[in-house]
């Protein structure tokens, strides 16, 4: 597999609080420090690994997470910047047509729906777990990403996150982001390997 090396873009005034989220392909969930010590917001129900799922129901209504139901849209993140060429013409039983040189799902009562937008919700959801606990919400945050997404891709993750009310301080790569919490425990001289084994990928470094 060819890793992709992208320079993220420098974010002035990035001063303050920052979350951190992790868009998984089947969960997930947001964090931030607090007194020094990690802390993963939970739902009402005390869980904080959320699905990634999205139902959207009649009159508009959108379930997310545990709440959808099991026909819903999921791995959605496995078509962020993806074309009609990479996809084809379904996903998971959903029709699946171009869109602006993009892809956009058929979703039943709704029309022509893109992953940007359906990432969205979750992003929406995790917000509001994280007002529900504090209330406040998240204004901006570093997000996680595959290592293997292109530039395509990370920009539809930014344009998910800001249709979400949501500042991307930066984009991080899923396994760099797991080496910078190991890398204190690791003495020198000691070498380390960390692996980010997803639903569908294997990365290393």
């Amino acid at each position: 597999m060819q890793l992709v090396d992208i320079v993220e873009p420098d974010v002035p005034d990035a001063d303050g609080m920052a979350f951190g989220i992790d868009l998984g392909t089947t969960h997930s969930l947001v964090a931030r420090m607090e007194n020094g010590q990690v802390r993963i917001f939970q739902d009402a129900s005390g869980r904080c690994l959320i699905p990634s799922v999205v139902e959207y129901c009649n009159q508009g209504e959108v379930r997310v997470g545990h709440d959808a139901a099991a026909s819903s849209i999921r791995s959605i993140k496995r078509l962020m910047g993806k074309s009609i060429s990479d996809v084809g013409n379904s996903f998971s039983g959903i029709p699946v047509a171009e869109h602006n040189g993009g892809v956009a799902l058929g979703i039943d009562g709704r029309g022509a729906t893109t992953p940007v937008e359906i990432s969205a919700e979750i992003l929406k959801y995790l917000n509001s777990i994280v007002k529900d606990s504090i209330g406040e919400e998240i204004k901006r945050a570093v997000v996680t990403v595959p290592a293997y997404f292109d530039e395509v891709a990370r920009k539809a993750t930014r344009d998910a996150a800001t249709r979400a009310g949501i500042e991307v301080i930066r984009l991080l790569n899923e396994p760099t982001a797991a080496a910078l919490v190991y890398g204190e425990k690791i003495k020198n001289g000691e070498i380390c390997l960390v692996y980010d084994l997803g639903e569908v990928h294997l990365t290393y470094l």
